[in-house]
């Protein structure tokens, strides 16, 4: 049944590709187009309004489907154009989700096989905030509802592929309690300042509610002088070709500025107490072939962190992979990704389970092939092909087979 509902969506679809030029004179890469000119006139005046939904179903080759559904509104606002402050800019989104995670249901992994997963039903709040720049640039400074993955921990070389695992790493992602870490789809409340003396190099931190209660609490979106604080930090170095950044090296590190709760049972409450979550990462990527002058050509990525071994779940991850931008000559936003993503448990939380008669193995390892083109300007679709080992870390789990694909629709 759902993946007959998938035919027929793809099938409606496609019809109004045919009829969307007629109405997209200055927005080509939406589906409604520039609404009569009101669009291009909310635009001159400051105010850019936008919505993409992302539609993804996964099948399972043991068995299982599912179907998952997000729409993200966005309004981007130009403070230069509205209020005559220039360098102030400032978002406004939300988000519709459906509550779907394929992952508990079809694989148990902890890096879930879908990057916008969540157990959340209906509309939330997803970023407001307000940035202020300076000097062209060189000095940038936001502050309000914030999601960390848009600026640290992140690869372009790693974006297209749907694992979450490729966001933040999974022994930061994998922090936390109730709510978790900054990042979709409870992003915090929090500032980042951001310096960039050249176009080359940059320095940038952050600090954010640490986030200790579930999402629709709705804590998250106000400064909990009860939770934890997360501080981050990240250094890097760009390498810019022909107005491509062709090359990255960055190192980060983040802190929670308190205990915010261990795994480990068997632990005393007393000695668990001592311990604060933290961890350091590194990341880089790069052309290995580049067509001159065009983004076009095969980058190869590799990131890796580690985190405390005594209170976080995972101590260490590691992910590398190929991106081939432009992969078919005719079609320059064809896109080929392949990724591997490795996320080592802790020692220390092996022996937790070994404690309960669990049996695990030291990590989980998830691999990726995906691959994404545009039948129109505003709509691409994405098949997607994982294959996880190990799940969740456990002993004796099947290693599943996943096959997706999104539809990614621009309005």
């Amino acid at each position: 049944m759902k993946i007959r509902f998938l035919a027929l969506f793809l099938l409606v679809i496609f019809p109004c590709a045919a009829m969307a030029d007629d109405i997209m004179p200055d927005f080509k890469d939406t589906l409604t187009g520039d609404w009569n000119g009101e669009r291009d006139k909310w635009k001159a005046e400051g105010i850019e309004l936008g919505a993409t939904d992302y539609f993804d179903a996964f099948a399972a080759a043991q068995g299982g489907q599912r179907i998952l559904n997000n729409l993200n509104i966005n309004a981007l606002f130009d403070g230069d154009k509205l209020v005559n402050v220039p360098g102030l800019s400032g978002l406004f989104s939300v988000l519709q989700t459906n509550g779907s995670q394929p992952s508990r249901t079809l694989t148990g992994a902890v890096q879930r096989i879908d990057d916008m997963e969540t157990e959340h039903r209906g509309l939330e709040i997803y970023q407001v905030w307000l940035q202020q720049e300076f000097f062209g640039g060189g000095i940038s400074m936001l502050a309000g509802i914030y999601d960390a993955t848009n600026e640290f921990y992140s690869t372009d070389a790693s974006d297209i592929l749907i694992n979450n695992a490729y966001g933040f790493g999974t022994e930061l992602a994998a922090t936390g309690t109730k709510g978790g870490v900054a990042i979709f789809p409870t992003s915090a409340a929090g500032g980042r300042l951001r310096l960039q003396p050249t176009k080359q190099l940059y320095l940038q931190a952050a600090v954010m509610d640490g986030i200790n209660t579930a999402p629709e609490t709705r804590e998250h979106l106000r400064i909990n002088g009860d939770s934890s604080a997360l501080i981050i930090g990240e250094g890097g170095y760009m390498k810019m070709m022909d107005k491509v950044e062709t090359a990255k090296i960055a190192f980060g590190a983040w802190r929670y500025t308190d205990q915010i709760g261990s795994l480990f049972q068997q632990k005393e409450a007393k000695e668990r107490s001592a311990y604060i979550s933290g961890g350091e990462y590194a990341l880089t990527e790069g052309y290995i072939l580049r067509k001159p002058g065009s983004n076009r050509g095969l980058m190869v990525f590799a990131r890796m962190g580690i985190a405390d071994r005594e209170v976080d779940r995972f101590n260490y991850s590691f992910s590398t992979g190929l991106d081939f931008k432009g992969v078919l000559k005719t079609r320059a936003k064809s896109e080929l990704t392949f990724g591997i993503a490795d996320a080592h448990l802790s020692p220390v939380y092996r022996e937790s389970l070994s404690a309960q008669g669990i049996a695990s193995k030291s990590a989980e390892t998830a691999l990726e092939l995906t691959y994404r083109d545009y039948l129109r300007p505003w709509i691409s679709l994405q098949p997607d092909l994982q294959y996880i080992i190990n799940p969740d870390g456990l002993r004796n789990q099947e290693n599943p087979t996943i096959f997706g694909i999104r539809t990614e629709i621009n309005f």
